[in-house]
């Protein structure tokens, strides 16, 4: 039963569900099945939990193994993010790459 649970699971996560819910399944089964639930990787990023979540996409809080720091990292809604979307999302990265605070 445990096993056939573990993989209707994993085979759910894998069919064209966005990235948040295949790592909400994980988070789950691994409650379920009282073991710690393995780190969700995004690339090069090894997703650490939500921040925040508005019309635009999700913020995550990431740890960047490459660059050994914290990073927050933003996912567009929807599979094809429209043009207009991806180039306002790189305006904000190049105004954020310019800020120099502790606290951003």
């Amino acid at each position: 039963m445990k096993q056939e649970l573990e993989r209707g699971l994993e085979q759910a996560g894998k069919r064209d569900a966005g990235f948040e819910t295949r790592r909400q399944k994980r988070m789950i089964a691994a409650a379920v099945f009282g073991r710690k639930p393995p780190p969700t990787m995004l690339d090069r990023y090894t997703v650490i939990r939500e921040l925040g979540s508005g019309g635009m996409g999700t913020v995550y809080l990431a740890y960047d193994d490459q660059l050994d720091r914290r990073v927050a990292v933003k996912l567009l809604r929807g599979r094809g993010a429209a043009p207009e979307a991806q180039a306002r999302l790189q305006r904000e990265a190049q105004v954020m790459a310019r800020l120099s605070h502790p606290n951003v």
